[in-house]
């Protein structure tokens, strides 16, 4: 293992940041925009595989208790509280069968599952899916991430063959834990490459989108939204009184007119990412009030 004094350097996020585009903020911008819409699809199915370990270590002897003290009393309220307690007992295990099932299908698992990539565009889909192939090599340098002791803890090939492999590169450890590898054993730690990122990145050949400048035409057309926006009656009849509200209207007639005018990719903003324009557009209506009332 080499020195680890560049270790954080090595994590999967960085790698992929650096291979998506040479404007950091860019590329954290395009990878979130990803992860958070994946984290949104799956939104109801993550809440019942989270929240089914509380219940198994409450519930079930919660109407245990219940059967116990009824059963004397009304037998078939006690049956009931014995058969709550039951399958609340199995729940975690319905959540971790469901929840493997969802990421790897049914049967034995002979390769990669198809990425889930919603809001993505197809260069990014692209990159994404070369950096998980080369992980899946053979002949790659080892996956890894460390212990709390800090001792390295290397990881098979297959662990990026689910089908939510993309939640791996989330900055969040909470978002990291929700992808569930072969062997059905969590991982919130850091994911890293054992090797120099930039030995990864001229392995995968990957020429990283260049800074936006002068002339370059913009990821999505905030300029375009905002003067329409500016021009439509509705935003001269908004109620300006309380500001938050008022924010949150914009963003969401903004939000329409994207995805109105969403091209081939189908890729949108994020209602946070139009919120800053929002606010703009709020200010100018705000000071336009005022400079008509006085």
């Amino acid at each position: 293992m080499n020195d680890n004094r560049h270790d954080d350097d090595r994590s999967i996020r960085r790698i992929a940041l650096r291979i998506l585009s040479e404007d950091e903020d860019d590329a954290r911008e395009e990878l979130n925009n990803v992860i958070y819409s994946i984290e949104d699809s799956v939104q109801l199915r993550t809440a019942i595989y989270n929240w089914s370990f509380p219940i198994f270590v409450i519930f079930p002897a919660l109407f245990w208790v219940l059967a116990i003290l009824t059963w004397a009393l009304l037998r078939p309220l006690g049956n009931i509280f014995f058969l709550m307690s039951a399958l609340c007992a199995l729940l975690p295990l319905y959540a971790v069968l469901s929840w493997y099932r969802f990421q790897y299908g049914g049967g034995r698992i002979r390769g990669p599952r198809e990425a889930v990539y919603i809001n993505a565009s197809d260069e990014t889909r692209e990159k994404l899916d070369k950096l998980f192939a080369f992980m899946q090599r053979d002949s790659a340098p080892k996956a890894y991430y460390r212990s709390k002791k800090g001792l390295p803890r290397y990881l098979d090939q297959n662990y990026t063959y689910g089908s939510l492999r993309i939640l791996l590169l989330s900055a969040s450890p909470s978002v990291r834990a929700l992808y569930l590898p072969p062997s059905r054993r969590r991982i919130a730690d850091t994911i890293k490459i054992d090797a120099e990122p930039d030995e990864v990145i001229k392995a995968l050949n990957i020429k990283p989108t260049r800074k936006a400048g002068p002339g370059t035409k913009a990821k999505y057309p905030y300029v375009d939204a905002v003067l329409w926006l500016i021009d439509e009656p509705r935003l001269k009849e908004l109620d300006l009184t309380n500001r938050n509200a008022a924010i949150e209207i914009i963003t969401k007639w903004l939000s329409e007119w994207f995805n109105l005018h969403a091209d081939a990719s189908g890729n949108v903003p994020r209602g946070d990412l139009l919120k800053p324009s929002s606010e703009k557009i709020y200010e100018r209506q705000k000071k336009i009030a005022v400079s008509k009332a006085g």
